[in-house]
């Protein structure tokens, strides 16, 4: 467990940390790029202008094939407690457009957000704590990171926390099948902190 710890960041971060791309917002046409810095989250969407027909792309330009111009528009910013120390986009769940994104954070802690487009922010739809871990096998090194590890269809995940414990995290109601998990927006653990 923390105690007595504080963080004060004293300049805002200007180095990206950790980045995740998909469709975050729902909106098919756009691509999105959610970025931690520091205790920020930044969720972004990019906006394609199409190229006119008749008029000839620039010479060796192709990575947006088909664009006159693009850019990268800010659509929400987050402030949170603590700094992200891993960061997954998690699949869409079947009959949404959105997909959402795990991020883990020190202490084995971790969270799952989605965009909320009536608000145009990012709120929490599952947040769980693993830190007794440490105090039960008496592992308190910190200095690893915790690693996260999703699987491609978003039925779970893997939280590698204090460098030696191994937490398993079932999504099966983010994959659409159905059963209710500790990590669905209607499970009990909805928004709040509690032991899985």
């Amino acid at each position: 467990m923390s105690s007595g710890v504080t963080f004060l960041q004293a300049t805002p971060s200007t180095v990206v940390e950790h980045c995740a791309s998909g469709c975050f917002t729902g909106n098919a046409s756009t691509s999105d790029l959610l970025v931690s810095r520091g205790t920020a989250l930044e969720l972004y969407s990019l906006h394609e202008e199409a190229q006119e027909k008749g008029t000839p792309a620039p010479a060796g330009v192709t990575p947006l094939e088909g664009a006159r111009s693009a850019q990268l528009r800010l659509v929400t910013r987050l402030e949170l407690n603590g700094k992200v120390e891993s960061m997954h986009a998690l699949a869409s769940p079947v009959g949404e457009a959105r997909e959402r994104v795990l991020l883990a954070f020190s202490d084995a802690k971790i969270a799952i957000l989605e965009f909320d487009p009536e608000r145009l922010a990012l709120r929490t739809i599952a947040a769980h704590t693993f830190e007794a871990l440490a105090a039960v096998t008496g592992c308190h090194e910190t200095h690893f990171a915790p690693q996260l590890r999703a699987d491609s269809s978003g039925t779970a995940a893997a939280l590698l926390a204090y460098g030696a414990h191994l937490i398993l995290l079932p999504l099966l109601a983010a994959a659409g099948l159905g059963v209710s998990a500790p990590f669905s927006s209607s499970g009990p653990a909805a928004g709040g902190f509690g032991a899985a």
